[in-house]
């Protein structure tokens, strides 16, 4: 019919109608005219738009040309995550317009060696799903090797290599889905009575390390001290936990042992504090004190290539009958990460599992832990100590992202980390467990007196979610990290089990009088059973000014340390840990 409106790009005036980036028709238009046009936009849409691509791993072959008529036909086939970006990436190139994508994951394991990694390029909306949509039959992105060929030993130990793809140290190890513990013991059992004298019974510090008159150390060779960790718990502040490996052990001329310290671990922690006195040692060789359900790591000497191994004590329920048969699976995680995204916008991921993730420190070949709080640490770029952990989904400077009734369990780092600029994203009904970091962490330390929106964390929303049992191995971490933060909402979530705080807010202590943080809201959240083995934090913990915020509605109980009193001495042990539970309660 006629047109009586003017289009897009045009103004209507008095009578008449001006022209700016459109034609108008002031005509009828004939029958022809439509379906000339029908079947251009039919043309359009069709030969520009790719709209699913199906991942089915292993199990189907890859669409091997991205051209029009492929494009044509709306769907393409994947074996892989990996596949289905570069897919995903070479249709955007080709496309007249951006059109969102869903790319369908069939259920099962999709298995990853290193991080998806997803940037800016791929621009538009993209939706990672499941295939199907039932609870049984969602789809796993899982970093998970499998440890092979055990053989048992003359002194009743199993071995294997540690496969390729899998940090030699091997930070964490899962039988049946249950994480075990490295070989641990006391500084006192192991190198002698710590002593802030020069008594020469006790441990004592150098520049370099310490040394000890207990030998037990001189028995340790360059197969085994390199991947040996002390444990600083409580020494340096009752929030924190740092972890060095040793670099070697060499006899002085007086026959007692120098241990020198891996660097920069050592260096960062002196800056923390000059005495700096470990607690216990982890990852030691054990052959004849091992415990039940531990392992550790060393180079095989009978090697060529000098490769690890592990060694693992077996727990009764590991064996066959006859005991001569390791019938338990046991998994290592080999990717570090399996989500790496920077610089995106309009992702959503629903109904996803993630597991088996490792994170392997800031410093190659030899672990290095020393955190200020909340388990932002130090880097060989960030001597301050403000780096957070990074998560397994992890999305730094992203926009518009949605985690959606996804699971994330098995992980050696943070389970889902929005780092940098976090601009409303959302974690949506997720239930996140067993994970040795933070389960969320929005936004950073940076930029806190900006005016600039674009350099602001703002709008991030994590609701709905089920967190238990998280920071299992760094235990100065918090369930749920924010940094400077705008607009934030924490509502509606379970939080249970952790080591430290439950939800902590802000930075800057009282650096600042006012940043641009503000409006941030925790509320109508359930946690419980916060502060069992770290000090000094609260259920919700705040830093630095924070304007028209609010924390209301929360029900919190079950507080089980208070303030930065000494420990209560262990009464109640469960495996390697103290279990303080049944000594203090806080309701």
């Amino acid at each position: 019919g006629e047109v009586r409106r003017a289009g897009a790009g045009t103004r209507e005036g008095a009578g008449s109608t001006e022209m700016h980036a459109c034609t108008c028709w002031r005509k009828p238009i004939s029958n022809s005219s439509i379906k000339m046009l029908a079947v251009f936009v039919w043309i359009f849409e069709s030969t520009s738009s790719l709209t699913k691509v199906v991942v089915c791993p292993g199990v189907c072959s890859d669409t091997k040309e991205v051209s029009s008529a492929a494009m044509h036909r709306g769907v393409m086939k994947s074996s892989s995550l990996a596949g289905a970006i570069e897919i995903v990436s070479a249709a955007r190139k080709q496309a007249m317009r951006v059109s969102p994508i869903t790319i369908c994951l069939q259920a099962g394991q999709h298995i990853l060696r290193e991080p998806l990694r997803l940037t800016g390029s791929l621009h538009g909306s993209i939706s990672f799903v499941p295939c199907d949509r039932s609870f049984e039959s969602r789809p796993t992105v899982s970093g998970a090797v499998r440890i092979n060929g055990w053989r048992l030993t003359a002194s009743g130990l199993w071995t294997a290599l540690v496969p390729d793809g899998v940090s030699a140290s091997v930070r964490q190890l899962y039988i049946s889905g249950e994480r075990l513990g490295r070989t641990s013991a006391s500084v006192e059992q192991l190198l002698g009575p710590l002593s802030l004298t020069k008594d020469p019974t006790g441990i004592h510090t150098t520049p370099v390390g310490y040394w000890t008159d207990e030998r037990h150390p001189l028995l340790w060779t360059a197969d085994t001290y390199a991947g040996i960790e002390l444990v600083y718990f409580q020494t340096i502040q009752k929030w924190i936990e740092p972890r060095c490996t040793i670099h070697n052990v060499t006899a002085r001329p007086n026959g007692s042992a120098l241990i020198r310290m891996a660097e920069p671990c050592f260096s960062w922690l002196q800056s923390e504090q000059l005495h700096a006195w470990p607690t216990s040692v982890e990852n030691f060789p054990a052959h004849n004190m091992s415990v039940a359900g531990q392992y550790w790591t060393e180079a095989d000497t009978t090697s060529n290539d000098r490769a690890h191994q592990i060694w693992y004590h077996p727990r009764p329920q590991d064996l066959s009958a006859d005991g001569m048969s390791l019938i338990a699976e046991i998994i290592a995680p080999g990717a570090e990460g399996l989500i790496d995204a920077s610089d995106v916008a309009d992702l959503s991921f629903t109904g996803v599992r993630f597991e088996y993730a490792a994170w392997r420190g800031p410093v190659p070949d030899a672990f290095s832990y020393v955190p200020q709080q909340a388990g932002l640490h130090m880097t060989q770029n960030d001597s301050s100590g403000t780096t957070p952990i990074p998560g397994a989904f992890s999305c730094r400077d992203c926009r518009r992202v949605l985690v959606a009734n996804c699971s994330f369990s098995h992980l050696g780092g943070a389970a889902v980390d929005f780092g940098g600029v976090a601009q409303e994203n959302a974690v949506d009904d997720c239930n996140i467990t067993d994970v040795s970091a933070s389960a969320v962490q929005f936004g950073s330390v940076a930029n806190p007196l900006t005016a600039n929106r674009s350099l602001m964390s703002i709008g991030n929303t994590l609701a709905g979610s089920v967190i238990d049992d998280v920071a299992k191995e760094f235990l100065g971490c918090v369930a749920v990290w924010v940094g400077y933060s705008r607009s934030l909402q924490v509502s509606r979530n379970s939080i249970s089990n952790v080591p430290y705080g439950g939800v902590s807010v802000g930075w800057g202590w009282n650096s600042y009088e006012t940043t641009y943080a503000a409006n941030n809201e925790i509320a109508y959240n359930y946690i419980s059973g916060w502060m069992r083995e770290v000090q000094d934090s609260g259920a919700t913990y705040t830093l630095g000014p924070q304007p028209n915020s609010s924390i209301h509605h929360n029900f919190i109980r079950h507080q089980v340390l208070s303030g930065i009193e000494p420990r209560p001495k262990c009464e109640v042990r469960v495996g390697d840990r103290c279990s303080v539970a049944q000594v203090i309660r806080r309701d």
